[in-house]
């Protein structure tokens, strides 16, 4: 039989195909059957569909669906076939490859032939599997479908052991610069944060504060203020990851190391008062959000240094932000200031960048994407500065960093007043 060229008429007959196979027109993330077509080199049209079957819970937490079988047909009958269906774990971890080659009676596409791939084990999403068709012994190029893990509603963050801190239940006062201070509001914060014993602090009423209180949201938030002329630079909420702890969080106990994979969608809730967010007219900074990461060097001196984060500055004579460490500006400050803004950091580490660029994070602001920056630019995720087996935590930050610097023989912070509120934040998987 000839092969099925794709005419207007004989694209409704494949739609019709589908239907009749009752896998027409369903989202890829909101069903357990995944259907496409393509063409090969030939003409001849194939329809190839993936089956997610039941669901279940992975270590992490993931609700995922098990991988039951990918198959494929085309409108002919005894058709030579040579198909063969990859499986993946990450944009270029292949777990599997089965090929298979033959003669098969399609039945004017009303026969399937299929083959039971392996479970992938990355996240929904992430996992794929891609089934390439073509005619055998015909000389002519094949064609590829590729189907993801359908996407799932995960459950709540932290039913589904994801950190997250809402600020629930924190008493409202002073957050004092002793991070072990024994009052009712430090020992309620740390059950969610830490502060490094930084001054500045303080858990507040929105209401209180004349703010809106953040989306979704019914509790108290952190106020840091740090006025002209006050040195104290570094006021920042911090959660501590490690190996043992990742994605929950915990304690400062680092004997784990850090996690292997820190990728996942970091989010945290900021509120920038325009009048009361000032840096030094001749050389501000701020960085609002960031990551750290402890370890040690060679000789057992430990460390801990800034990677990636989400800063602004007024260089240009306005307040401009940006990815740092690439610095490039990609959205004016004033845009997002005077109104709760959900700032996200999504992160893909390694093979979980499906670029081909070995690592990606990118900055969001209510679902927006902002800014992209790449392995190239600055190791992302974990074992930063130092080999894994030296890497001790890794660390998630909220609050202002500002300028530590001099300028014309004057510090940067005599001149620097800003005021910050950190709402709830979250952290998710990536989807």
């Amino acid at each position: 039989m000839d092969p099925l060229l794709l005419s207007r008429a004989r694209l409704c007959t494949l739609a019709a195909v589908l239907v009749a196979a009752g896998i027409s027109g369903i989202p890829a993330d909101a069903a357990t059957t995944q259907a496409s077509t393509c063409v090969d080199a030939a003409g001849r049209a194939w329809m190839s569909k993936v089956v997610w079957g039941e669901e279940y819970t992975d270590g992490s937490g993931l609700r995922r669906l098990r991988l039951v079988s990918a198959g494929w047909t085309t409108a002919g009958h005894r058709v030579p076939t040579h198909a063969v269906v990859r499986t993946y774990s990450g944009a270029r971890a292949q777990v599997q490859e089965l090929a298979w080659s033959g003669s098969f009676d399609y039945r004017g596409a009303g026969r399937w032939r299929s083959v039971k791939p392996v479970n992938p084990a990355a996240a929904p999403g992430i996992s794929k599997v891609t089934l390439s068709l073509g005619q055998d012994g015909s000389g002519e190029g094949g064609c590829t479908t590729t189907f993801r893990h359908p996407v799932l509603e995960q459950v709540d963050p932290s039913a589904a052991k994801w950190w997250s801190a809402d600020l629930t239940g924190i008493p409202v006062g002073p957050m004092n610069c002793d991070k072990y201070a024994s009052t009712a509001t430090v020992l309620a914060l740390r059950k969610q944060w830490n502060h490094w014993d930084n001054c500045g602090g303080t858990v507040v009423s929105p209401a209180a504060e004349g703010l809106p209180a953040p989306p979704g949201s019914r509790g108290p938030v952190v106020r840091w203020r740090k006025p002209a002329g006050d040195p104290n630079v570094y006021q920042k909420l911090n959660r501590t990851f490690t190996r043992a702890n990742w994605p929950v969080g915990g304690t400062d106990d680092t004997t784990s190391g850090s996690p292997p994979d820190v990728s996942a969608r970091y989010q945290a809730y900021l509120y920038i008062p325009s009048d009361d967010f000032v840096l030094n007219p001749e050389h501000g900074w701020a960085q609002l959000l960031q990551f750290k990461e402890d370890y040690t060097d060679a000789s057992g001196r430990w460390h801990q240094d800034p990677l990636w984060a989400m800063g602004v500055h007024n260089f240009s004579g306005t307040l401009q932000g940006g990815l740092w460490p690439h610095d490039k500006r990609t959205f004016d400050l004033a845009s997002y200031m005077d109104r709760w803004v959900q700032w996200e950091f999504r992160l893909y580490q390694g093979d979980r960048d499906d670029t081909g660029r070995g690592g990606r994070i990118e900055l969001w602001a209510d679902g927006e994407l902002l800014d992209t920056g790449y392995e190239s630019e600055g190791h992302v995720g974990s074992a930063a500065r130092s080999p894994l087996s030296r890497a001790r935590a890794w660390v998630w930050i909220a609050g202002p960093y500002t300028s530590n610097q001099t300028t014309n023989g004057v510090p940067d912070y005599r001149r620097t007043h800003v005021t910050t509120y950190v709402g709830p934040s979250r952290i998710l998987p990536l989807a």
